[in-house]
């Protein structure tokens, strides 16, 4: 988002980050980085602007946050001379809430690879720190309820016992909503899977290199997202990736990557299977996957934040 505060320069704010020119009169177009607060770091955010994260959330609290977030972000965007949203599916939302389209740019977030070494010899100390199988299926994300990490365990434990026994289920993320996490716990309690799960509080982009270069799917069953940037990096270390059918994931995904329905754990199960026994198909969604996250870089993004920055500092 590009808005004018009274006396200064236009600010843009992107998703997780405010952009702002140097306060130096030779360097004009000049821009720093930092992260600011909560709410400056959900602007862009779908989630208050979706009925599945609503449903999602059973408490109070939340519910009334997403529904004050969602009221910041309209009141922030109408103020706005210039509005970046990370996907189309972001641009329709704001359309949809009475900004102007021709406000609003589409500038979707790149992809860095670490420079780390991915090899079968560097997953060693993981494979052994967390009892990980040679054949894995991932999911990584932090534990909140829209991302949907209860029907990815019920699709697992749908499987018939020859993948379960094969494959383990490894869910990596911080768990931020411990009710929630709990939940999920629970679950894999109930449906008896529990040895065949992993859950792994939060990894460095180091280790998370390696895991997914050598997962044999990559599962994204996420309900909202603005920008899918774990999608997106699973892609980009050449994961063979599932994910749901809705907006945005095939902007993103194309068709580099294979799709269920994500409200429907049986189509998960279904679709996991199908992969998981056709293995000239994985291969496919490897080299496609990497070709289609070459398409997202940091320096594209840079490039076009820049420029729009540039062209609004010199009509404003």
């Amino acid at each position: 988002m590009l808005a004018h505060n009274e006396g200064s320069v236009p600010v843009l704010a992107h998703g997780s980050i405010y952009l702002r020119p140097a306060e130096r009169d030779d360097v004009p177009l000049f821009v720093r980085w930092f992260a600011d607060d909560r709410t400056a770091r959900n602007l862009g955010a779908r989630a208050p602007f979706s009925q599945a994260a609503l449903d999602a959330e059973t408490k109070m609290w939340p519910r009334l946050r997403l529904l004050a977030l969602r009221r910041t972000i309209l009141s922030a965007t109408r103020r706005a001379d210039r509005v970046i949203a990370l996907s189309e599916a972001c641009r329709t939302v704001l359309t949809d809430n009475g900004i102007p389209p021709a406000r609003i740019s589409v500038i979707p977030n790149g992809v860095e690879i670490a420079s780390t070494d991915t090899s079968a010899a560097a997953l060693v100390v993981l494979r052994e720190r967390y009892s990980i199988p040679a054949q894995y299926l991932l999911y990584v994300s932090h534990f909140y309820p829209y991302k949907n990490f209860i029907r990815l365990v019920e699709a697992y434990a749908q499987l018939p016992s020859v993948f379960r026994e094969s494959h383990a289920l490894v869910l990596v993320g911080v768990p931020h909503d411990r009710d929630y996490f709990q939940s999920i716990e629970a679950a894999i309690g109930r449906l008896g899977i529990a040895k065949q799960v992993r859950i792994i509080p939060g990894l460095s982009a180091a280790e998370l290199a390696p895991l997914y270069a050598h997962a044999s799917l990559f599962v994204f069953p996420s309900l909202i997202e603005n920008s899918p940037n774990i999608l997106l990096e699973a892609m980009a270390y050449g994961a063979p990736v599932l994910a749901g059918t809705h907006d945005p994931i095939p902007e993103f995904g194309g068709d580099a990557i294979r799709y269920f329905d994500a409200f429907d754990s049986a189509s998960m199960a279904r679709e996991i299977a199908a992969v998981l026994t056709d293995e000239a198909a994985m291969s496919r969604l490897r080299a496609a996957a990497r070709a289609r996250a070459a398409r997202y870089s940091w320096d594209e993004f840079t490039k076009r934040v820049v420029s729009l920055y540039s062209d609004t500092v010199l009509v404003t």
